[in-house]
């Protein structure tokens, strides 16, 4: 295991303390937690592409770590009253089908690569998700976050849709991760 997939595994175990620290109403320390796992979404990419150590094990694992994290924080977050269920259920919604598109697109041996709608989904659900800590009204945000990640997986499902009327251009990768530019 490099450092790059290291890190990424830390992120999606810096969920259980920082579910911890919501449900015993310690907002700040769960912030605190969010923010690391946030640092270690960055770092892993730079340390895997600065080492030469991207491999397809990490490009499988930063979405699902990236997924795994929000959503049982948001899980948490609406057990906890901080949220309303609708919010974490709409939030959910998208995923699972990106998740299902995904693995529909490996088993194609197709690519399924992130885009720029999906990076700016991922960066607003972090930030809202660090205000929805931090003050009532961040909520707001994520009302905001969600509906960009609604838009992100309606982008996923255009260019699938768009590359299928495409003329052939050769075939897919074999065994290529569908997240490539993750």
């Amino acid at each position: 295991m490099n450092l790059a997939n290291a890190l990424t595994l830390f992120r999606g175990l810096m969920l259980v303390p920082t579910a911890w620290a919501v449900l015993i109403d310690r907002l700040l320390l769960a912030f605190a937690f969010l923010a690391v796992a946030a640092l270690t979404d960055v770092l892993d990419g730079y340390v895997a592409r600065r080492r030469q150590e991207i491999t397809q094990l990490g490009k499988w694992l930063d979405p699902i770590m990236d997924k795994v994290f929000f959503m049982g924080l948001l899980a948490v977050l609406s057990y906890a009253g901080r949220i309303p269920w609708t919010a974490f259920a709409l939030f959910v919604t998208p995923q699972v089908g990106i998740a299902i598109g995904a693995v529909a697109f490996w088993r194609q041996r197709e690519k399924f690569g992130a885009r720029r709608p999906g990076k700016l989904a991922a960066t607003l659900t972090s930030g809202s998700t660090a205000l929805v800590l931090l003050a009532p009204w961040g909520i707001w945000f994520l009302w905001a976050a969600i509906g960009a990640q609604f838009i992100a997986a309606s982008s996923y499902l255009w260019v699938r849709a768009k590359d299928r009327t495409a003329p052939e251009g050769g075939p897919p990768t074999a065994g290529a991760c569908p997240y490539e530019d993750e």
